[in-house]
């Protein structure tokens, strides 16, 4: 073997290991937003199992969270936590 195709096992070896890395810390984040969609299935439901919810919460998950957000954040919130993420607006008179 000569050393240029050494060389290029070794610089193919080094990026195979940087892309699981990359990979790695990619299927982590999914799984966080994940077990927050399932999360937010049960909270916006009352904590009830329902299970349209949770598939979607499990197949879809940033949708389903985007989803949630925009159409049911009071449910799936407490209001005090809303008012600090989003202030009411302050009418004067």
């Amino acid at each position: 073997m000569s050393d240029t195709e050494e060389v290029a096992e070794e610089v193919i070896e080094k990026n195979e290991e940087e892309v699981n890395a990359v990979s790695i810390i990619i299927g982590l984040i999914y799984t966080l937003v994940c077990f927050f969609a399932i999360f937010l299935s049960f909270k916006c439901n009352e904590g009830k199992f329902a299970f349209g919810g949770f598939l979607a919460a499990l197949c879809c998950s940033p949708f389903y969270i985007a989803y949630k957000l925009g159409t049911s954040m009071d449910k799936c919130f407490p209001p005090k936590l809303l008012n600090t993420i989003v202030p009411k607006p302050v009418i004067s008179k």
